[in-house]
């Protein structure tokens, strides 16, 4: 794990890439890390990074192209605003991302375990076989949410992942409205406990949940 730096940032991007900035680009991995699974600004990546907005934006694209990282847009039914709003950007490898953060302790230990469990469920889709453009989140302007929709433009398929034994009704709030707001037929909750059916709601279990999803 010492090497992942220096075989993907120094070799891949430094010399592939030619970039100059080793240790910004460093920065930059690092503050994106810390902040898996969220919003992601890039004036703040500026700041953390001590590199200009343009480079931000292109060193990201890199990562993303590089398959180090996927960017969720937040999905709107106006295309055009999916691409002004703020994203949120998932390492695709749990252990990479922990490795940046020189974190390795136990899941349930975690502070993080929300996020980490969201990263697994959409390594999980694109190993699949989902196109990472077709991977997006949802919140309105209440602050109800869906961590993921899988967009297929005439359709979309909501996904909820919660690192839980024991569901409350607040898990499915999100889910609830979403279907409500734009008439979907069904959204599936990945959880640790329960695989059976609540109203319009699938819940499945994490390790085969691609192949029960019903998707396609």
């Amino acid at each position: 794990m010492d090497s992942i730096f220096d075989l993907y940032v120094k070799k891949d991007l430094v010399e592939y890439l030619n970039i100059k900035n080793v240790v910004n680009v460093k920065k930059l991995i690092e503050y994106l890390a810390i902040n898996n699974g969220q919003k992601i600004k890039y004036e703040e990546s500026c700041s953390a990074s001590s590199l200009e907005y343009r480079e931000v934006i292109n060193y990201i694209e890199i990562l993303n192209e590089t398959h180090l990282i996927t960017i969720l847009r937040p999905f709107f039914t106006n295309k055009n605003k999916e691409l002004v709003k703020i994203p949120k950007i998932y390492f695709i490898d749990n252990g990479v991302r922990n490795y940046f953060i020189k974190n390795f302790s136990p899941i349930n230990l975690r502070e993080d375990k929300g996020r980490l469990f969201e990263a697994y469920v959409i390594s999980e889709l694109l190993k699949f076989g989902i196109s990472p453009e077709m991977l997006k989140f949802w919140q309105d302007k209440n602050k109800h949410e869906v961590d993921i929709i899988v967009d297929y433009n005439h359709k979309q398929f909501p996904i909820e992942a919660k690192f839980k034994t024991n569901l409350k009704c607040a898990d499915f709030k999100g889910m609830n409205f979403f279907i409500e707001e734009y008439e979907i037929g069904r959204g599936s909750l990945i959880n640790l406990n329960s695989q059976k059916t609540i109203g319009k709601i699938n819940l499945l279990l994490p390790f085969d949940f691609c192949k029960r999803l019903n998707i396609e």
